[in-house]
């Protein structure tokens, strides 16, 4: 059963990432032009961002029977595992993103004042002050409902584990008794069999709150970005964003999964 769900949830994935790439391919081009065309960048844009909320969506429809899956899936590696914030990226990684592609350019910049020759290209090194107030505005905004998100994933899980679960697991282990090694003995294996009904509806409710709380993830998600690369940066600050941004999730995936291969973890 658990491989039939995957499969869904895998080629969902599995066909975003192609996208990154052809994305990421043509925002290259476009970008490394020496006549830029606004018009062409922002097309690309928009793409972009219609596609995520079109991945966002394929998400949400397929949560309601694996949002366990989505949090933690497989296809990821260990690596990208570590990075993931209640199934994706933390939302504000994009506006953190653009911190650090804005002071890798001024140091090229500064660099080539030093050095000499051909000058580099300046995108979001010219952010001007009005922009920068609007990116940490948008900052502080992302991180207060982060932590909003997170709180209500923390309660979720302490609730589940609290009531219906601990409850359970107490009442089934009425005339069992554990062994100091974390085991269970005198029929516990029975007292399960049991109560499976019980513990497939708990467990049923809890998917569909994971559900929930993915698809408001996914939502900030693709807000923030979508508030960033339409409504505070250029044409061409956004589309340098985007690449920067498919190229890093690109190399973090590739890594990922040579490292596991080194360690012989398989992830698939």
């Amino acid at each position: 059963m658990m491989a039939r769900r995957d499969d869904p949830m895998r080629n969902c994935f599995n066909e975003w990432a192609t996208q990154q790439e052809e994305d990421m391919h043509e925002l290259r081009l476009a970008t490394t032009r020496n006549n830029r065309d606004d018009a062409e960048l922002r097309a690309l844009v928009a793409k972009s961002i219609r596609r995520y909320e079109d991945y966002t969506e394929k998400r949400r429809s397929i949560a309601m029977e694996g949002a366990m899956t989505l949090f933690c899936p497989s296809w990821c590696s260990t690596f990208e595992s570590s990075f993931l914030w209640l199934g994706g990226c933390r939302p504000s990684m994009a506006i953190r993103l653009v911190y650090s592609v804005t002071g890798a350019e001024l140091h090229a910049h500064v660099n080539h004042l030093f050095s000499g020759g051909p000058p580099p290209r300046i995108g979001m090194a010219a952010l001007s002050s009005s922009q920068l107030a609007s990116v940490n505005e948008l900052h502080g905004k992302t991180i207060r409902d982060e932590d909003e998100l997170s709180t209500k994933m923390a309660s979720l899980q302490e609730d589940v584990v609290d009531k219906p679960l601990f409850q359970l697991v107490r009442e089934m282990g009425e005339g069992s008794s554990v062994t100091a090694a974390g085991g269970v003995a005198n029929g516990g294996g029975a007292r399960v069999a049991d109560g499976n009904g019980e513990v497939e509806a708990v467990m049923q409710k809890y998917v569909e709150s994971l559900a929930e709380i993915l698809e408001e993830a996914d939502r900030m998600r693709v807000e923030t970005l979508g508030e960033l690369v339409t409504e505070i940066l250029t044409p061409a600050q956004a589309a340098e964003l985007l690449l920067a941004a498919k190229q890093l999730h690109l190399t973090i995936q590739q890594w990922g999964g040579r490292r596991d291969i080194q360690l012989g973890l398989n992830r698939q």
